[in-house]
């Protein structure tokens, strides 16, 4: 039986000391992995630790409170391949970071491009090679928003120079514009083209990197992915991002925003039935809690 316990580097001797007794008993195969070198990636539509065989491996030992990120990442993949794990807490973790919302979509059969995610810059090579990941690729902070730490990357030096670690990777689509989705519950409430700025050199199209907002009727199925999105990641209110390849078709999406721009707006033709369609839904909510606490 293999067992996996990941550490992360910065746990000294106490980690080691566990795996070395645990191994010395002879009735396990321990094997020993950091979350420092973990890569996570996306191919084809499916989950990939190429670290970790999954075939071999009975059950991951989850160790430390570091990285809540990457060990709430190893957990919902290694539920979804049977694989058991110690510390079950990790499933628990709120999807805060755009690696644990990527690694949910996949698992969930929404679909996101191809990416991949390594904690160290110096291993993006290894991390993009692991996949073979063709260039442009864009770069992003798990934790970045309002397209800062965002950048496109169009060959190895750039690859080599990223200025952060911590960034997921992912190939770039070619596009004219994305799409916001403000999603509650099960239905779509508004929904509009992010538009980059005539004549950017940019890549990102977020309001508040200069793009334009732009009111649309969304297309059903692009209502349905969002609303499934959303509640892969049990986030009842929420801006869906997604992006439509201008050269294939395809659309994919990028992530569930928990801040997405709610009181600003004030450009909404029918800005009020907007807020009254979110006080309808609290209002669902709260008389759905209610009659729940009554019985």
């Amino acid at each position: 039986m293999e067992v996996v316990v990941f550490t992360s580097k910065n746990s000294g001797r106490s980690g080691t000391a566990f795996i070395d007794k645990l191994s010395d008993l002879g009735s396990l195969n321990v094997r020993h992995l950091y979350y420092e070198d973990t890569i996570i990636a996306v191919k084809d539509g499916a989950v990939l630790i190429p670290t970790l065989d999954t075939e071999s491996c009975n059950l991951i030992y989850l160790r430390g409170k570091g990285y809540p990120y990457i060990r709430h990442a190893l957990a919902l993949y290694c539920d979804q391949k049977g694989i058991a794990v110690v510390n079950a807490e990790s499933f628990n973790f709120q999807c805060m970071t755009k690696l644990e919302q990527t690694v949910s979509f996949v698992i969930n059969n929404i679909p996101v491009p191809d990416s991949v995610f390594v904690y160290n810059r110096d291993q993006y090579q290894l991390a993009v090679n692991s996949i073979r990941l063709s260039y442009p690729l864009v770069a992003k902070a798990i934790e970045g928003k309002d397209g800062i730490d965002n950048i496109l990357v169009n060959n190895l030096n750039e690859l080599l120079n990223i200025p952060f670690d911590n960034a997921i990777i992912q190939k770039f689509q070619p596009n004219n514009f994305d799409y916001r989705v403000v999603v509650a519950g099960d239905k779509v409430l508004t929904s509009y083209k992010r538009i980059r700025s005539p004549g950017s050199d940019g890549h990102t199209n977020n309001i508040s990197q200069g793009g334009s907002r732009q009111y649309v009727d969304l297309p059903i199925e692009l209502c349905a992915m969002a609303v499934k999105a959303a509640n892969s990641i049990n986030r009842n209110f929420t801006g869906v991002d997604i992006i439509t390849n201008n050269k294939t078709g395809y659309s994919f999406v990028l992530e569930a925003n928990y801040n997405f721009g709610t009181p600003l707006f004030d450009d909404l033709k029918d800005e009020k039935e907007y807020y009254f369609q979110v006080a309808s839904y609290f209002k669902e909510l709260a008389n759905r809690k209610s009659i729940l606490h009554q019985l």
